[in-house]
């Protein structure tokens, strides 16, 4: 890739775009579960165990797991001990190769493959915004909790488990609350990497579904990168949102494989 503060799409191989949409989804996670206590952080791979019965809250993922043997069974035992569930995310450059493996040899069992998406931020199409939508950027604590209420009801998880995320530091993260007249609606972060911007965190409340929620905290921090000179974008899509971003424009460039324990 060519030496710009704002890479493109174009400055890559599509293996080395494939590992971009890899190793950013790492460092997002990694930075946005940075300040809690149990994150165990080796740079190219993270590890949080709280012992909370959600496997959101129980989670391991990276690009490299040295000595992985052990390190699997190590998180595997932890697992076992606090009667917990948990996720293990494999990516298409994870090392070792023979990870997924190891994983079902310590009891884990393959779950989904959810897709990685790029696209190339000047073919975002601001018409897609609905303009009753306003995005409020999180900057207080009263904002955080707000934003964390939301993302609870949003993805159907317990507060407990949405209080895990940092508060963003404005620069490489920034966390959005979507309201409608006035009233939280859903919600999004961005987070910068390499150059790239990311969205994660894309959640709409039941009661405001099919509005445009979704496309609308996809685009709106992203046309708010493009304004700064950022050329692509980033995410991973549920099943739910993977539609959306369809239609938005991103493309598959790889798939995320998730192995879960104690999910019985």
């Amino acid at each position: 890739m060519t030496e710009t503060t704002f890479p493109k799409l174009s400055d890559f191989s599509p293996q080395a775009l494939v590992h971009l949409a890899d190793d950013h989804d790492d460092q997002a996670f990694g930075l946005a579960f940075g300040n809690h206590p149990q994150m165990i952080n080796e740079g190219d791979f993270f590890e949080i165990i709280t012992g909370l019965k959600d496997p959101f809250a129980n989670m391991a993922f990276g690009m490299e797991v040295r000595n992985a043997p052990s390190r699997v069974k190590s998180i595997t035992k932890k697992l076992a001990y606090l009667d917990a569930p948990g996720y293990f995310w494999v990516g298409p450059h994870t090392k070792p190769d023979n990870l997924e493996e190891i994983l079902v040899q310590n009891g884990w069992t393959y779950l989904a493959s959810p897709p990685a998406m790029l696209i190339d931020l000047n073919a975002l199409d601001a018409s897609q915004v609905n303009p009753e939508i306003e995005l409020k950027e999180v900057i207080t604590e009263e904002d955080q909790l707000i934003w964390q209420r939301a993302v609870s009801t949003g993805f159907n998880l317990s507060l407990e488990v949405a209080k895990m995320f940092a508060m963003p530091d404005g620069v490489r993260m920034k966390c959005y609350t979507a309201f409608l007249n006035g009233e939280p609606v859903g919600t999004t972060a961005r987070v910068i990497h390499n150059g790239v911007a990311g969205i994660y965190c894309v959640s709409t409340l039941p009661d405001f579904r099919r509005r445009g929620v979704g496309a609308t905290v996809t685009l709106l921090p992203l046309l708010d990168a493009r304004e700064q000179g950022f050329q692509i974008g980033t995410l991973q899509a549920s099943s739910m949102g993977l539609p959306i971003y369809e239609k938005l424009g991103f493309k598959e460039v790889c798939r995320i494989k998730l192995y879960g324990y104690g999910l019985a």
